[in-house]
């Protein structure tokens, strides 16, 4: 048995003996599945209404555009079927329903035509191009039903596709996605087609082929599109052109509705075909109309024409043909026209089961009738089913969900009466209900995407069953084999147009909801289409399928933004990338002042020593990518000036230019002469030269973090963590030669804008595309008193962007790395009081894709107080007492509400306040020696611009406190915390830095004393602690995320280096239900209900920690926190440990193990008993070799007794 076994097995045992008296057993996390099904409409109102004309009357050309028919019986719906005849038209006349051609009627002739139209308050919008007796008779009525399958639905306003040129080959026209027709789950579209000939011949339209005469045709009909584009064909023998008019669409059944089929859904017919009809004013004809059992009514095409065998010379009548039921009374139905007979149109047909009638009023007729589809009606019990299944995407009978996304099954339902479900089980748990789709044929297809929740073979069944309830079902076994916690998964609709596709499809243009391909997509309505950088899509593009159409201009595809867990159902990737290249485009503001010199170079960010006295450093910006990236340097002078004879109310005089040599030497304070003059000669009363360089590096920082709980259905991706950050590293050194008595006002300058070329990072295979557009500004006002020059230099590392994670939610990442470097001034002339307020701020704004992204400010304000007093010493030197007072202050904001495609299918709004904090950086009062005037090339240690005090000033000994700020939840750094620390008994000294990438601080020159260290940081808990520096101290500071919770406790561990691995151990109650225990090996407890009520946020095995448990507390409950020496390499009573105890946002108290603790393995920390902290009470037990109870003094000697005769194991 090796030890890393037996030491586990020890820190076992010791839970065991707290929780046994207990009834100790664990609560593990229930991991059930129960399908989500939608409940669905019993049924939708649609009814057949008596054939008696609604109206009949001339319909003139002044009512053309506002033409409304009022209909009795529309009370409550909002769709109708409408037949519209004319009679003996005057001229060349079109009827408009709804605003769009409905009929066309040539001179002297009839005609009818049936659409669906919109019913608004009892009305149809009816209207003529010209004076017309119209009648307008209504067949069928329709209710919008929510929730309901195989709902008819009438557009409001009708759309009109684009004309499509008529071939032999098919031509698509686009009909779902488009004009209010959803993108998906529809069933079928009601369609007019306005078709011209050059001939007559026959068109195909949806597979429903229509002989039409040459010239210009109306046909009204029902399609239904294809189910992965959405369109429907059309083809024509003789050529041609056609325009679609979409007037309606039926809704489908999804997946997970509990009903496929209700009493008033639609359903198209199977493989219907012509069939040949005729009859006579005195003997009906009769035509079989397959169909379903339950059908209420069929709605079919009819064409008809006259009998011309018949003729006998005389003049031939008006004729009228209706399929379904007798012509009684006044005359009805279908027009058929002496000459021009009846273009096929839709008419409803009322034949419940067997043949319907065929009735001629007139002449006797010949014609052809299909069925397209049918109203069902109340159930009809018995019949049969027939159900399919296989699973589409299996690779010899297995699935890997981490290359899949999902198991594809489809399958087909054959049956009497319309499907009612299809339910998938799997391995007998009921997964939920298909969707239920039917193709231009009318076979019922079904399909549904499930996963597993564990790997190994699974029988996916599905059970059929329709209205009539008869059932049947079908089975198929799948090897699943479940992704990895690190692979990245991508859903089965998402689609990569790598450069090979783009290559073969490229992109023509890109606008907010389009984008036009050269040539027919491969993807299908619904994926999600992810391209990177390519031509006509300079940031790429996320983007979701709704339509497909085929234009002039190409394959216009309408979409929707998409998002990132939408395309992405797991991944953890966290990636850098530098974005200053050659080729980056560096802006300089423009005018009359001169221009800012900026350049692209690839030198490294100056790294210049700080000052002795300041001892602490720069973090760099923990990214290897900017090492060897490029960056940009900025050089530029001003002068602000007056003159001795200028207006004292007139602006200073400003001059500038971009630095060379001689004003590099100016700058450093090497313009000693007692007489300053302005460029012109002229002598100047009070002035100041501000000098600036710059030189900074950026990246883009991206992190991605999508979980999902793989179980039956399709996960529910969550999005864990989201950054979009601008990082790097800035060096900013201006300084200050002035002279006189001088107060300028602010000045603030843009000093470049820096624009690089897009930024692709890839998860998986999907790239993601971020553009950053990144302003540097400068904002500075001098104030003094004296003739001084000194100069400033601001190192930082910075992080800002938005980000997102599941404990906090959106919030904006401000994390500034800080060192203010204030050089020594020199050129004293006398006593000095300045202040100079120096401000750098960065303005990034992040694009991701093509979305507009936010501006996010991020700006520090560095606030020096300077007073220099110059004296003599005893040797004759010129010194200088120097009192700095040193503060900075930190803003962070975004100034546009955030939109980013990251989750749900709207867009993610963030809207971040502004945050702002000013901290104290340091209060220093030292001595300076060999201090006078500038010196050109400074070194360390010996005075001028580089030089201060080290070691100890007056024999005061002066220590470093350092250490990291880490999160307690996570272990991992917290950089931009600011960390102070205060001498509780003398203010003035005070020390202040931020945190650098790594989560370390520094701080020097720190007398010995007691003090109060705490650190901010946002989006985190203050921390505050009290520490006594007589030595060089290290600190380690654990900061907690904020909560609303107030019966929250966390429990912070934190050691030092030996021994390597401590671990936290929580034996729990809450009076109620068995007890829990959480540590390493079980790190999660969950009550009764399945919430969960303690973990281990983190556990650390690599010395210092932190290691973090943290749990729930019921005021009745009982719960016991010990350390167990899990590694072994020292004792614990030397280790260091110390535990801080939280309670929801406030610490209420630090344990420290005591120097003389005896125990070795085990340390009990504390108890909570009834809401009430107290010192640990551990439990004693029986021994598992006596099962004796003892009741020792110590709590632990319990605990020591029974692990004497416990087995080291885990």
């Amino acid at each position: 048995m090796n030890m890393t076994t037996l030491r586990k097995g020890f820190a076992v045992a010791v839970a065991t003996v707290l929780a046994a008296s207990m009834s100790f057993m664990m609560v593990p996390k229930n991991k059930a599945y129960a399908a989500n099904i939608t409940p669905t409409a019993g049924s939708i109102s649609a009814q057949v209404l008596s054939r008696v004309p609604a109206v009949e009357s001339a319909v003139g050309r002044t009512i053309a555009v506002k033409g409304t028919v009022p209909v009795k019986g529309l009370a409550g719906k909002q769709s109708a079927l409408v037949r519209v005849s004319v009679f003996g038209a005057a001229q060349d006349t079109v009827v408009n329903v709804t605003g769009t051609p409905a009929l066309s009627v040539t001179s002297g002739h009839d005609a009818s035509a049936t659409v669906l139209a919109p019913v608004s308050n009892g009305t149809i919008a009816v209207a003529a191009d010209h004076d017309a007796t119209i009648r307008v008779e209504v067949l069928a009525t329709f209710a919008d039903t929510e929730n309901a399958p195989g709902m008819t639905k009438a557009l409001a306003t009708p759309t009109t596709r684009a004309a499509v040129a008529l071939a032999e080959t098919a031509a698509p026209v686009a009909i779902n996605g488009l004009g209010g027709v959803p993108s998906d789950d529809v069933r079928a579209a009601y369609v007019t087609a306005d078709i011209t000939l050059p001939a007559a011949g026959n068109v195909t339209l949806g597979g429903q082929q229509l002989s039409l005469p040459a010239g210009r045709s109306l046909v009204s009909t029902i399609v239904v599109p294809d189910a992965q584009t959405g369109a429907v064909n059309v083809t024509s023998s003789v050529g041609g052109s056609a325009t679609l008019t979409v007037r309606g669409w039926v809704s489908g059944s999804a997946a997970q509705t509990e009903h496929a089929n209700v009493k008033g859904s639609f359903v198209p017919a199977t493989n219907a075909a012509w069939q040949k009809i005729s009859a006579t004013d005195t003997a009906n004809g009769s035509v079989n109309l397959p169909g379903s059992a339950d059908k209420q009514f069929t709605v079919a095409l009819v064409s008809a024409s006259q009998d011309t065998s018949l003729a006998d010379g005389t003049q031939r009548e008006r004729t009228f043909v209706d399929v379904g039921e007798s012509i009684r009374g006044r005359s009805h139905g279908v027009v058929v026209d002496a000459s021009n007979g009846a273009l096929p149109q839709l008419e409803v047909v009322e034949n419940p089961q067997g043949a319907a009638t065929v009735a001629a009023r007139g002449e006797a007729i010949t014609g052809h009738v299909l069925a397209l589809g049918d109203v069902l009606g109340d159930a009809v019990q018995g019949g049969t089913a027939d159900v399919t299944i296989e699973a589409s995407n299996a690779n010899n009978g297995a699935v890997d969900l981490a290359q899949e996304g999902n198991v594809e099954l489809t399958g087909t339902v054959t049956s009497d009466a319309a499907v009612d479900s299809v339910k998938v089980y799997g391995n007998g748990t009921l997964i939920g209900t298909a969707a239920v789709q039917y193709d231009a044929t009318g076979k019922a297809r079904w399909n549904l995407n499930v996963a597993a929740p564990n790997s190994g073979d699974v029988d996916y069944k599905a059970v059929a069953e329709t209205r009539g309830d008869a059932k049947d079902d079908a089975s198929v076994k799948v090897n699943v084999t479940l992704p990895d916690a690190d692979d990245t998964v991508l859903a089965s609709e998402t689609k990569v147009l790598d450069e090979a596709a783009l290559a073969a499809n490229p992109v023509l243009a890109l606008t907010d909801n389009t984008v036009t391909f050269a040539n027919e997509p491969t993807f299908a309505i619904g994926d999600i289409i992810v391209a990177g950088v390519t031509d006509n899509a300079p940031e790429g593009f996320l983007r979701r399928v709704k339509a497909i159409e085929h234009t002039d201009a190409g394959w216009v595809v309408t979409t929707e933004l998409g998002s990132l867990t939408e395309a992405i159902l797991q991944t953890d990737t966290a990636q850098d990338k530098a974005v200053i290249d050659n080729d980056t485009q560096v802006e300089t503001p423009a005018g009359d002042d001169g221009p800012v010199q900026a350049t692209i170079t690839d030198a490294q960010v100056p790294k210049t020593q700080a000052q002795a006295y300041r001892m602490s450093r720069v973090s760099s910006s923990g990214s290897e990518e900017l090492e060897s990236s490029a960056g940009v340097s900025v050089s530029c002078s001003w002068t602000f000036a007056k003159t001795e004879n200028s207006n004292p109310n007139a602006d200073d005089t400003v001059t500038n230019g971009c630095m060379g040599d001689d004003d590099d030497e100016e700058s450093n304070g090497n313009n000693n002469s007692g007489n300053d003059t302005d460029t012109d000669g002229s002598s100047l009363s009070a002035g100041v030269k501000l000098a600036l360089e710059a030189s900074a590096k950026f990246g883009l920082r991206f992190k991605l973090k999508v979980t999902c709980d793989w179980n039956w259905f399709l996960p529910d991706p969550e999005l864990q963590e989201f950054k979009a950050a601008v990082f790097g590293e800035l060096d900013a050194k201006p300084s200050v030669d002035l002279f006189a008595s001088y107060e300028s006002k602010p000045f603030k300058k843009e000093l470049a804008k820096i624009s690089p070329a897009p930024v692709r990072f890839t998860v998986g295979p999907v790239p993601v595309v971020i553009k950053p557009s990144i302003p540097l500004n400068l904002e500075i006002t001098i104030t003094a008193e004296g003739k001084v020059s000194y100069a400033v230099e601001i190192k930082r590392g910075f992080e800002v962007g938005p980000a997102y994670s599941k404990d906090r939610g959106w919030y904006l990442i401000s994390d500034p790395s800080e060192d203010v470097d204030f050089k020594n001034p020199c050129n004293v002339s006398a006593s000095v009081e300045a202040a100079s307020p120096v401000k750098l701020s960065l303005e990034p704004e992040i694009m991701l894709y093509d979305t507009a992204g936010p501006k996010v400010e991020m700006s520090a304000e560095y606030k020096p107080s300077i007073k220099v007093t110059v004296e003599k010493d005893d040797n004759d030197r010129q010194t200088a007492s120097l009192v700095v007072d040193q503060s900075t202050k930190v803003k962070a904001a975004a100034s546009v509400v955030l939109k980013l495609p990251v989750i749900d299918k709207k867009l993610a709004e963030l809207e971040v306040a502004s945050w702002e904090k000013t901290f104290d950086l340091e209060k220093i009062n030292i001595q300076l020696h060999n201090f006078g005037a500038c010196s050109t090339d400074p070194e360390p240690g010996n005075g001028g611009n580089g030089s201060g005090s080290g070691g100890s000033e007056g024999g005061l000994e002066l220590r470093t406190v350092q250490g990291k700020v880490t999160s307690a939840v996570t272990g991992l750094p917290i950089s931009g915390a600011y960390v102070k620390l205060v001498n509780t008994e003398n203010s003035q000294q005070t020390f202040g830095q931020y945190s650098g990438f790594d989560g370390s601080y520094l701080l020097g020159m720190v007398p010995d004393g007691k003090y109060q260290l705490t650190a901010v940081k946002f989006g985190y808990t203050d921390y505050e602690s009290e520490i006594t520096v007589d030595g060089n101290e290290a600190a380690n500071i654990n900061m907690i995320p904020p909560t609303s919770s107030t019966t929250e406790y966390k429990a912070v561990l934190s050691w030092g280096e030996k021994p390597r691995d401590e671990d936290s151990h929580l034996v729990g109650s809450d009076g109620t239900s068995a007890p829990y225990h959480v540590y390493y090996g079980n790190k999660d407890a969950y009550d009764a209900n399945g919430n969960r009520i303690a973990w281990l946020d983190h556990d650390d095995t690599t010395s210092y920690g932190p290691e973090t448990l943290t749990f729930d507390v019921n005021s009745n409950g009982t719960y016991n926190y010990y350390l167990h020496n899990y590694s072994g390499e020292a004792p614990l009573n030397t280790s260091g440990a110390k535990v801080e105890l939280w309670k929801g946002n406030t610490l209420i108290k630090t344990y420290t193990i005591p120097a003389d603790w005896s125990d070795q393995n085990i340390w009990g920390v504390f108890s909570i008993v009834h809401g009430q902290v107290v010192d640990f009470q551990g439990t004693d037990v029986p021994s598992q070799a006596d099962a004796r109870s003892v009741t020792p003094a110590n709590p632990l000697d319990g605990i020591e007794q029974s692990l004497a005769n416990l087995p080291k194991t885990q």
